[in-house]
């Protein structure tokens, strides 16, 4: 037979040579004039059409026809291989013209065939195209069975990069399904298969998968990372659309983080990525995501055009989230413009469509939740029904044995009646134990609609312990957002440094919301300061010292206008020291690291001090650091007078202010501290760079570093170029 096969194969392989040489269009062609010359056997007409129906694809204009061809070819050979192939064929064609009840009959008929052979590639793909036409039509619960049947059969085939993408797809599924645990699992699966076969494409589409299920559940660090591998690889595969979907989150990190400078630039990529692919609704969010970007930044106007074209395209497309999210901004727009009659029009609009989508959740996981409920009473049923199709295969039993006892009547009478004795017992033994097992199954249907009571009740309790759980948590959160807010507020704009410097960065990164690091400017009497510090502790209280000591800088330097940068340093030391007496007589190792550097605006020459920090000078490609004296400003054994150290600045010199949290971050895997000296290298490595790219390679850089390990300190750079 197989030898049979393989000639078959190469005659139509000729023969379609041949043909095309001759001016047919394509392969199809030929292999429709095999199928129709009367002269051929049947079996080369039959290996033709199953070759169609395979090289064919569903968006293609004459699939239908080619399918007609091989339905009545199959019709007439009665070749059940070949009906199959039609009717996943007819499967595949209804999937994708939208009638995905057409589609399942057909799909159906494929997969009941499949099911008695051992070609496990078909049914896999029967059982694929049956979950496509379920989650084509919403209906996610009997997508995720028939998915989970087909990546069953593809591990029997073993094709690696199918058993990736089936991994990927039911991840999704349990992501609508808002199974963020199980969509987790199921897209880290697919991720390491994608990774071992080296399939960048892959990779990028699972890792930004991760990264919003990460988003999803505030794991903002952990999203960043993978979000960061999403773009590298999707630019490596030449991935357009996926780079606009990872370069979007990213930039919705930023903006929730108030890096405005990184979220604008990140958007600004994605748009240019999305704005001539076709793909209306990425480009509708992501003009969203500008203008929201560009209220953060006080540019009202520039944020309304943006909001009017999302809003075109987002009705266009039919986009409640995306139109829900305009109404929302152009509140918030209305109101900073005192349009207030707009604004409450604005959010009377906002809260209905988001009622509409709340209610349309709710209802989504009910659903969900009803649906579990049937599948456990599904079970029990199956099994019911098992016990009932054994008693009747014992009643078809006893008929049979009835019927050749009359037959042999009168030769075997007396072997009849033992028989049907010895049978009349089983029977009864069988009707006993399928009473005692139709009781039981009532038993535990009784306790199963118990339990499920149980389960609500349960249920709501915990639903309530949440709620005010989450109210307790709030609260807190609420407070400490507010320290946030007041440490944030008295942080020195980016935009202080645009008058005397060409490009500058502030890199700065707490270990938690509030931060022991800190960063300052001001300009008096045509001098401009400027500072980064490292107070003790980090969070709550290192945000309090850090305030304490940023209020004793500003004050100083309003005070003592003609001091250098080593006096200001000393004068401080002795404030901090006399505030602490009073807060603790015992206290003496409270203070600051600093880093302070008076500029001259007029001739550019700086007067640098530095507690403990020193200063980073690139010039003509050379790094030159200023080190500060070791000691802190704050109580100190062996306390001296700071050192001035005065530096002629020149064009395209850049400077690097910076706290010892990034240097000293641990790598998870060995333990092993990312180093200063490895720090200058990728600085020198950097320079050249836009200040702007310095800071997002500085970022992305120390992320890959850290990995899945905790950040250990709080971290600020500031980087300045003449």
């Amino acid at each position: 037979m197989k030898k049979i096969t393989y000639i078959l194969t190469f005659f139509l392989i000729t023969y379609i040579s041949f043909a095309q040489d001759s001016g047919l269009s394509n392969v199809q062609d030929s292999l429709v004039l095999v199928i129709k010359n009367d002269t051929y056997h049947d079996s080369l007409k039959i290996s033709a059409a199953k070759l169609l129906l395979l090289v064919t694809w569903a968006y293609e204009p004459k699939f239908y026809s080619y399918i007609k061809i091989s339905d009545s070819l199959a019709k007439l050979s009665d070749n059940k291989l070949l009906r199959a192939l039609v009717n996943l064929n007819y499967g595949q064609y209804y999937i994708y013209i939208d009638k995905y009840d057409s589609a399942r009959f057909y799909l159906n008929k494929a997969y009941e065939y499949y099911s008695s052979t051992k070609n496990y590639r078909l049914l896999a793909a029967s059982c694929g195209e049956m979950g496509n036409s379920y989650c084509l039509n919403g209906d996610y619960r009997q997508c995720l069975k028939w998915y989970l049947k087909a990546l069953e059969n593809i591990y029997k085939v073993g094709d690696t990069p199918w058993i990736a993408v089936n991994l990927n797809n039911i991840g999704s599924v349990y992501y609508y399904l808002s199974d963020t645990t199980e969509a987790l699992n199921y897209y880290k699966q697919a991720y390491e298969l994608y990774s071992y076969l080296g399939q960048k494409h892959g990779i990028a589409l699972t890792t930004n998968n991760i990264g919003v299920v990460l988003y999803d559940k505030g794991a903002l660090d952990s999203a960043k990372k993978y979000f960061f591998v999403a773009i590298k690889n999707a630019k490596e595969a030449g991935y357009r659309e996926q780079l606009a979907e990872s370069l979007n989150h990213l930039a919705s990190i930023y903006l929730n983080e108030k890096l405005l400078d990184s979220a604008f630039y990140l958007v600004n990529q994605s748009i240019e990525m999305v704005r001539y692919s076709g793909d209306y609704s990425r480009l509708a969010d992501n003009l969203a995501l500008k203008a929201e970007i560009l209220v953060e930044m006080n540019k009202i106007s520039e944020a309304r055009k943006l909001l009017d074209s999302s809003f075109i395209i987002a009705n266009k497309i039919n986009s409640p989230e995306i139109i829900k999210r305009v109404y929302l901004l152009r509140y918030v727009l209305d109101t900073l413009q005192g349009q207030f009659k707009s604004a409450l029009y604005n959010f009377m609009k906002y809260s209905k469509l988001k009622d509409s989508l709340s209610n349309n959740k709710i209802k989504k996981d009910i659903a969900n939740l009803e649906a579990v409920y049937e599948l456990e009473l599904a079970e029990k049923e199956n099994q019911l029904l098992k016990i009932q199709q054994e008693r009747q295969k014992l009643i078809i039993e006893r008929h049979r044995i009835i019927f050749i006892s009359i037959a042999i009547f009168f030769l075997l009478i007396f072997v009849f009646v033992l028989i049907l004795i010895r049978q009349n017992k089983k029977i009864r033994r069988y009707n006993e134990e399928l009473e005692k097992k139709n009781i039981e199954i009532s038993q535990k249907n009784t306790a199963l609609a118990k339990q499920k009571e149980e389960i609500i009740a349960q249920k709501k309790e915990i639903e309530k312990q949440n709620i005010e759980l989450i109210r307790s948590q709030r609260k807190i959160q609420e407070s400490i957002y507010y320290a946030y807010k007041i440490q944030k507020s008295l942080l020195p704009s980016e935009r202080l440094f645009h008058p005397y410097f060409k490009e500058s960065f502030i890199l700065f990164i707490p270990q938690q919301t509030v931060s022991g690091d800190f960063y300052w400017a001001d300009l008096i009497n045509e001098k401009f300061y400027f500072a980064v510090g490292d107070c003790t502790g980090h969070g709550v209280p290192g945000a309090f010292i850090s305030m304490m000591v940023f209020t004793v800088l500003k004050e100083i330097t309003i005070i003592y206008t003609d001091y250098s940068a080593a006096e200001i340093l000393s004068q401080m030391r002795e404030t901090i020291k006399k505030v602490f007496y009073v807060m603790d007589k015992n206290q003496i190792t409270d203070g600051a690291d600093i880093a302070l550097v008076i500029l001259d605006t007029k001739t550019y020459k700086i007067n640098f001090a530095g507690a403990y920090r020193p200063l980073f000078l690139i010039h003509d490609a050379e790094l030159i650091v200023f080190k500060g004296d070791k000691q802190p400003v704050g109580s100190y054994l062996k306390e001296k007078l700071f050192t001035d150290h005065y530096i002629q600045l020149e064009k395209n010199d850049i400077i690097y202010l910076f706290t010892d949290g990034y240097y000293d971050q641990i790598r998870q895997k060995d333990m092993k501290k990312f180093m200063l000296s490895q720090f200058k290298k990728l600085l020198l490595e950097i320079h050249n760079l836009p200040l702007e790219e310095q800071k997002i390679i500085l970022e992305k850089k120390f992320y890959e570093w850290k990995q899945d390990a905790s950040q250990i300190d709080d971290i600020t750079i500031l980087g300045l170029k003449v």
